[in-house]
């Protein structure tokens, strides 16, 4: 199994910043996403790809009220990118 790591940020349902680690994993060519927010926990493992499981969870926050939502690799396995990668944004 493998994963990444992505910073994800933006403004939640209440308005306020916010700014959290994504967990994104691969097994057998399904990847997994895992994201915690104040008790808000999606956990879903059924994309074909990185990008979709990212856009998965940008949809189902933005279902809930999240606004202005962008993502950055930070971390592939345990190597740290430094903010080399760009940020994605989702309108």
């Amino acid at each position: 199994m493998t994963s990444s790591i992505y910073q994800l940020e933006g403004f939640d349902n209440e308005g306020r910043y916010f700014d959290r680690s994504v967990t994104i994993s691969a097994s057998g060519g399904i990847f997994s996403v895992s994201f915690n927010y104040e008790g808000l926990n999606i956990s879903a493992n059924s994309y074909p790809s990185q990008d979709e499981a990212l856009k998965g969870l940008a949809y189902e926050l933005k279902k809930g009220g999240f606004k202005k939502i962008r993502a950055r690799l930070n971390y592939i396995g345990d190597r740290y990118l430094a903010e080399r990668k760009p940020w994605v944004y989702f309108q």
